[in-house]
């Protein structure tokens, strides 16, 4: 898994981060979630996200970490700015959070994520 995630994470990344607002589930850690949080965890989203913008400004790359082993999180787009044309998304997950980092097969990792793109808007399931 490591692998694939660094050969994503570096082929979809832009040269400028982009301003960004929106709204995601939030987490709050508590004890009974793991033995080792303690009362100084951080919370935060669920969903953090990277958007970041090609150098030309012809390609929008947003990067989306689900938190959640137990649930998926639908996410909408709204580009300010931006006329999207298409779009490709790409899952990187593991049933086994403890599993080992090195893996056999690329399909043990990545799958293909649906995208519907619509002029200024996507969402995906």
């Amino acid at each position: 898994m490591i692998y694939w995630l660094y050969y994503y994470f570096n082929r979809h990344v832009g040269e400028w981060a982009l301003d960004m607002d929106g709204t995601a589930p939030y987490y709050s850690p508590g004890e009974a979630d793991d033995a080792y949080i303690t009362s100084e965890a951080p919370s935060g989203p669920i969903t953090p996200t990277l958007a970041t913008i090609s150098e030309n400004g012809k390609t929008i790359y947003l990067v989306i970490a689900n938190g959640s082993w137990a649930r998926s999180i639908p996410c909408r787009v709204n580009f300010r700015n931006f006329e999207a044309h298409s779009a490709a998304g790409t899952v990187l997950s593991h049933p086994d959070p403890d599993g080992k980092p090195l893996l056999e097969r690329k399909e043990d990792a990545v799958a293909e994520l649906p995208v519907m793109v619509a002029e200024q808007h996507m969402h995906c399931p």
